[in-house]
């Protein structure tokens, strides 16, 4: 099975400025969150989508995330 997981180290290629440009957060996930709500990003990696979350929420909102792998 640890052959199907995503190397940790291997992440930092995914997690870039140019990423926005193809996968938008805010864009993608905008109009199903709200601010005030919590809202669990599972297997969430580097963060890429839980930092804009939070974001999208500022102080009013709560995001949990978490990974498989600690060092994510």
């Amino acid at each position: 099975m640890d052959d199907h997981i995503c190397p940790w180290w291997l992440a930092y290629t995914f997690d870039n400025p140019f990423r926005h440009f193809f996968h938008n957060p805010e864009k993608i996930l905008g109009s199903f969150v709200s601010k005030g709500m919590t809202v669990l990003d599972v297997c969430c990696g580097m963060g890429f989508f839980s930092i804009d979350l939070a974001k999208l929420f500022g102080d009013k909102g709560c995001v949990i995330a978490a990974d498989v792998q600690p060092k994510m």
